[in-house]
Order: structure tokens, then sequence, then C-alpha cells
């Protein structure tokens, strides 16, 4: 069961770094709880897409489109992470698809998915394309195959982007195969300090044509 605690303090903290800068100290003060629960909740908003800043005084705050009130509505981020907390975490409770349907007729929320979606791919697009360039290889994280429906880290090479640029086409390095890997079904990219090993086999496997899916 989800503490509703924890889903107030998300929304209380997006509007206090919306509505000025803070201290963690002050900000740990005023929700009641840690500063190492606020910078994991800092780690939870960045993730989906919140800039936070640091002004030179130490207080930290996040940008606001110009006329914004924050105090108005739900923005995606803000609904985004209500359902993640919800759907991760609140399993059985009774109120748990009552808030999920309510959250679909958000004047926003019918959007949620996609734009939380595109947040994800754009974040994996970012690493791969910094891996590409610098030739390096890479972890993907808890990645779903739709082959095995199994989900685990898979170390590749990668090196060139598929249509639409939802997918990276990489050489597994596990049974030496070049594979389409769909960017929505990773769980996060790791650049690794390791240059590529097998550009001679992939140029290769490149040559025959022979591609297979992640």
């Amino acid at each position: 069961m989800i503490p509703q605690a924890k889903i107030l303090r998300v929304f209380q903290l997006i509007g206090l770094l919306k509505g000025g800068g803070r201290t963690i100290d002050q900000l740990a003060q005023q929700l009641d709880t840690t500063t190492r629960t606020i910078y994991r909740y800092f780690r939870l908003l960045e993730e989906i897409g919140f800039i936070i800043d640091q002004d030179f005084h130490g207080r930290y705050f996040v940008h606001r489109e110009e006329g914004e009130d924050p105090e108005s509505r739900f923005t995606l981020e803000e609904v985004s992470i209500l359902r993640q907390l919800i759907q991760s975490g609140a399993s059985g409770h009774p109120l748990r698809g009552p808030l999920l349907k309510k959250l679909a007729f958000h004047s926003e929320a019918k959007d949620v998915p996609e734009q939380f979606l595109k947040l994800r791919v754009a974040k994996m697009f970012r690493k791969l394309s910094e891996a590409v360039e610098q030739k390096s290889q890479v972890v993907l994280k808890n990645y779903h195959s739709a082959n095995s429906q199994e989900i685990n880290d898979r170390l590749v090479e990668p090196f060139q982007f598929g249509e639409g640029f939802q997918s990276v086409l990489a050489l597994d390095t596990k049974d030496k195969q070049c594979k389409y890997f769909k960017l929505e079904r990773i769980g996060d990219v790791v650049i690794l300090d390791k240059p590529y090993k097998f550009s001679k086999l992939r140029i290769f496997l490149e040559s025959a044509g022979a591609r297979k899916s992640g």
C-alpha cells in the first residue's frame, strides 16, 4: 500500500519548487521529512523531465512557463508522478481504480502516457547518441524483450538508430548478433568506459544483412 503522505509530499515539493527557491533543509523541514528523501524526490522529478536548478544562495527551484499559475491545475509531469505512484505501489488499494479513472478524465491526463513516453525515449536517445559518438559499449538496463518476454540487462555496442529514432541497432555482445532494441523497452542506459570490441564482426554482419529484434 502506498503511503498517502508520500503522494502529498511529492505534490507539495513541486509546489514549493515552483513557488520560489528553498534550501534542502527548508524543504525537508516544510515537508516534515529528511534531506535524503528530498534528494530522492529530486531524482524522481528529474527522471520525468523536471529541470531543478540552484541559485547562488543554495536554494533549489524549477522553472515555470511565463504566466503559469502553479496552483491552478496539475501539469503533465505532476499527473505522471501520481499515476506512477498509484500504479507501482497501490495494488489492492480500494481507491486505486477510481483514482486512475479520474486521472484519465483530467484535462491534461489523456496525453500523459504519450508525453511520459516521449520524455523517457528522449532520455534514452540522448545517452545512446553519446555512446555512438564515443564508440562506447553500453548496458541496456532492464530491457524488456518482446520475443522472450524476459527482462534483463544487455551489454551492447550501439551504432545506428532505426526509422523514426524509436529503436537502436546494436551488436549484442552475448550472442554476437546485430539487433534492434526498442527505446521504450529500455529501463535505463549506462555508458561504459569501454570502447567497441566487436567492430569488425559487426561490419561483417552488417554486410551480410544479419539483423534481428532484441
